[in-house]
């Protein structure tokens, strides 16, 4: 578990911003996603693996708090958190976890975090 936690930050470790309006369907949050840069072609296949590879028993992922809206329109899994606006100080743990390695085992048994 904690290995893919670790692959996954690191293909997800890079963060940009989309300002999404509401109203729209999962497909075209993706597609404007991906056109504006948010996840690129390596994300983007990255979860395409996931969605492909991963079964049901790993549920809650924790991703760039940036990338996960797109993360869970593409694998149909669950997150830990997302940024709708700005940064909250859950996003900013999120972050912090990534950004020292994800082997923090404690962290991801106390939010329910598998993959």
């Amino acid at each position: 578990m904690v290995a893919a936690v670790i692959v996954l930050a690191v293909v997800l470790s890079r963060s940009r911003r989309a300002n999404l309006g509401s109203g729209r369907n999962a497909l075209e949050i993706l597609n404007q996603r991906y056109a504006s840069g948010e996840i690129d072609r390596e994300d983007y296949q990255a979860f395409v693996w996931i969605k492909e590879n991963v079964n049901e028993d790993y549920g809650k992922a924790i991703v760039d708090p940036w990338k996960a809206t797109a993360f869970t329109a593409i694998t149909g899994k669950n997150i830990h958190t997302r940024i709708h606006m700005a940064p909250t100080p859950k996003d900013n743990e999120a972050y912090a976890f990534i950004k020292s390695g994800s082997g923090n085992t404690t962290f991801l048994r106390e939010n329910g975090i598998s993959i």
